[in-house]
């Protein structure tokens, strides 16, 4: 989990290597996860300040979404990952093929038609 302090110095670097004052030097930022699942862990052991925490968030968050419906999958079971599909039979000027029969002997390889 990031820690208020990393937020506050990435917000820093990122307005100085742009050159630009706005927060993050103007860079868009998608943060999603669960915030408060995880504290940051800190190097010394002392109280872990969370990223909303950070002196720079408020300048650099404006909007924000919390979910608060609990949504479970009703099939415990993960389904399969799709099968990959196999490219399409090449075309006669991509392989360099001219001759109709030059070409149904290179697509007949895959078994498919062009």
């Amino acid at each position: 989990m990031l820690d208020a302090e990393l937020f506050d110095k990435l917000a820093w670097i990122a307005s100085a290597v742009r050159q630009d004052t706005r927060p993050f030097g103007g860079i868009q930022l998608l943060l999603v996860g669960d915030f408060l699942q995880l504290p940051p862990v800190t190097k010394d052991g002392g109280a872990p300040r969370f990223c909303f925490e950070a002196r720079s968030w408020g300048k650099c968050i404006k909007a924000h979404i919390e979910l608060q419906h609990v949504f479970r999958q009703k099939n415990q079971v993960a389904p399969a990952p799709p099968r990959p599909r196999a490219p399409p039979c090449p075309r006669p000027r991509s392989v360099g093929v001219r001759e109709p029969r030059s070409r149904a002997r290179v697509c007949g390889r895959t078994g498919r038609r062009g």
